[in-house]
């Protein structure tokens, strides 16, 4: 695993980039309800797990093959 810890310049860059990026998801969820965001949000969390899940696994099989495994 690794880890990163941002200077409070970096925090700051991040910060500005990401408030605009959170405005437009709001904007484009406002349309749902309150059950309807959940529903979304537990998709979203399975799609994510399985697309890390997927990754996880071509970078093992690109392993055992340079490997001859």
């Amino acid at each position: 695993m690794l880890a990163a810890v941002l200077t409070d310049r970096g925090r700051a860059l991040v910060d500005r980039a990401a408030g605009p990026r959170f405005a437009e998801a709001e904007e484009a969820v406002s349309g749902l309800t309150t059950a309807e965001r959940m529903v979304l949000s537990k998709l979203l969390k399975s799609f994510g797990n399985t697309l890390s899940s997927s990754a996880h696994n071509a970078r093992r099989r690109e392993d055992l093959a340079c490997t001859g495994g």
